[in-house]
C-alpha cells in the first residue's frame, strides 16, 4: 500500500512537471492561448501547475513524519533539524538558480539598495524559496492533529488578508512587482501545502472505501475558493469612467465608497427576483474579468501574483481533486504512465534543468514567433528535459532534498 501510495505521489508530480514544461514554455509567446500563461487578475491554468506542487510537497512531509513516528517513539530534534537542514539548501540552490546575473552590469550595482530590494521582493522568491519558506512555517504543527493544522491554515490566511489590509497587497505589486505572493506568500502557500498533509493523513488512516468522501472534501474547497473570489464584484466600475483610473482599487481589501474617482462604483444589479445572484457571482476560475476600468485589482479576485486567499484555496481544491484521480488510477486500477513516473521521480532536477534549456531554445525564437516554430523549440525543449530525466533514471540518479 505504501509503494501505491508513492507510485500515486510520482505520477502526480510527473503530471504537474509536465505541466510546468508546457505553461512555463509556451507562455512567453504571443501566439499562445491566455489560458496557458500565468495572469495575475485570475486563475489561468498555468497558475495551477506551482499550487500542484506544493500540495506534492505537503504529501511528502506527511510521509516522512508517518516514517519518523513509526521510526521513533519519542519526540526528537533530530526530525526538525533534517527538515530545516533541507529548507537551508533549498534556499541556497534557489538563490543560485535565481540570482540575476544577465542584471549586473558592474560592481557598484552590488552596493545599491534597490539591487538587494530586488533580489529579495522579486528574483530570489520563488517557488523553491517559497517552497522552503512554507515549509519551515508549517513545522510546528506537522506532528499535531488535523483540527489544528486546520486552525493554523485559517490562522495564516486570516494573517495574509490583514497584512494584505495594512500594508502588503500595495506594496506587492509596487514595483518591482513580486513574484508568487511575494516574501509574505508562505502564509497562504500554506494552504494548499497543509491540504497534502492532511489529505495523506487521511488516506492513511481511513479504509479504502471511506476515501471518495475526500473527493467531497476537494469539491468544498473549490466552492469556498469561488465563493470568496466573488466579493471582487465589490470593485465593479462603472462603464463610463474613464479608463485612465488606477489599476490597483484604493482600498484592495475593504471597499469604501464615496471615496472620489480613484475608488470602485458598485454597479447596482440590473436583474429582478432571483437572478440578482448572478449580479454578484464572479467569472468561473479560467475566465478573465473585465478590464481595470470596469473593475479595480482587489484582494479577493485569484491572483498568483497577490497569493489571495482565493486563489490558494481554490487551487488547493484542485490539486486535491487530482492527486485523488492519480490515486485512484494508480491504486484501484494498477495504472501508471512511464512519462510521469520519469519526471516525477526527477521533479527537482527537472525543474532546476528547464529554465537553462528554455533559454538556450528561446535564443533562436521571438516574443512574436508563428505557432508552428515555438512548437517546434518546444518539441526540442521537451525532448532534452525528457532525455535527460529518462538518462538519470536509468542511471538511478535521483536528487532530492
Amino acid at each position: 500500500m505504501s509503494k501505491a501510495r508513492l507510485a500515486s505521489l510520482d505520477q502526480f508530480r510527473g503530471y504537474t512537471v509536465a505541466g510546468m514544461l508546457v505553461v512555463n514554455f509556451w507562455g512567453s509567446y504571443q501566439c499562445t492561448p491566455q489560458i496557458l500563461k500565468h495572469r495575475n487578475d485570475y486563475c489561468s491554468y498555468a497558475d495551477l501547475i506551482m499550487p500542484h506542487f506544493f500540495f506534492a510537497v505537503g504529501v511528502a512531509l506527511q510521509i516522512v513524519v508517518s516514517r519518523h513516528q513509526i521510526s521513533e517513539k519519542s519526540f526528537s530534534w533530530l526530525f526538525y533539524r533534517r527538515l530545516l537542514i533541507r529548507c537551508g539548501f533549498l534556499m541556497l540552490l534557489a538563490l543560485a538558480i535565481y540570482f540575476p546575473y544577465s542584471e549586473i552590469q558592474s560592481y557598484g550595482q552590488f552596493g545599491t539598495s534597490s539591487f538587494w530590494i530586488t533580489l529579495f521582493k522579486r528574483d530570489w522568491f520563488q517557488t523553491l524559496t517559497h517552497i522552503a519558506v512554507t515549509t519551515i512555517w508549517i513545522l510546528p504543527v506537522l506532528r499535531s492533529s488535523l483540527r489544528l493544522k486546520l486552525l493554523w491554515g485559517i490562522a495564516s490566511a486570516g494573517l495574509h488578508i490583514l497584512l494584505s489590509y495594512w500594508f502588503y497587497f500595495d506594496w506587492v505589486h509596487a514595483n518591482p512587482s513580486g513574484i508568487d505572493g511575494g516574501p509574505l506568500g508562505f502564509l497562504t502557500w500554506s494552504i494548499p501545502t497543509l491540504t497534502g498533509v492532511a489529505a495523506y493523513e487521511s488516506i492513511q488512516s481511513a479504509p479504502a472505501r471511506f476515501r471518495r468522501s475526500l473527493f467531497g472534501s476537494a469539491i468544498l474547497l473549490m466552492a469556498i475558493g469561488y465563493a470568496v473570489s466573488c466579493a471582487t464584484r465589490c470593485y465593479d466600475r462603472n462603464e463610463s469612467e474613464s479608463i485612465s483610473l488606477p489599476k490597483l482599487a484604493k482600498h484592495p481589501v475593504w471597499p469604501e465608497q464615496n471615496d472620489g474617482a480613484t475608488e470602485t462604483n458598485r454597479i447596482e444589479p440590473k436583474s429582478e427576483g432571483w437572478d440578482v445572484v448572478l449580479d454578484y457571482l464572479a467569472e468561473p476560475p479560467g475566465t478573465p474579468p473585465p478590464p481595470p476600468n470596469q473593475r479595480a485589482w482587489n484582494y479577493w479576485m485569484m491572483s498568483q501574483r497577490a497569493g489571495s486567499v482565493s486563489y490558494q484555496t481554490f487551487a488547493a481544491g484542485f490539486s486535491l481533486l487530482v492527486f485523488l484521480l492519480f490515486l485512484y488510477v494508480c491504486d484501484d486500477l494498477g495504472k501508471s504512465l512511464g512519462l510521469f513516473r520519469t519526471l516525477g521521480t526527477n521533479a527537482l532536477a527537472c525543474y532546476v534543468i528547464h529554465g537553462f534549456v528554455s533559454d538556450g531554445i528561446a535564443f533562436f525564437l521571438k516574443k512574436d514567433s508563428p505557432a508552428l516554430w515555438v512548437g517546434i523549440g518546444f518539441g526540442c525543449y521537451a525532448a532534452i528535459v525528457i532525455g535527460v530525466a529518462a538518462f538519470m533514471e536509468s542511471r538511478k540518479i535521483f536528487w532530492r532534498l
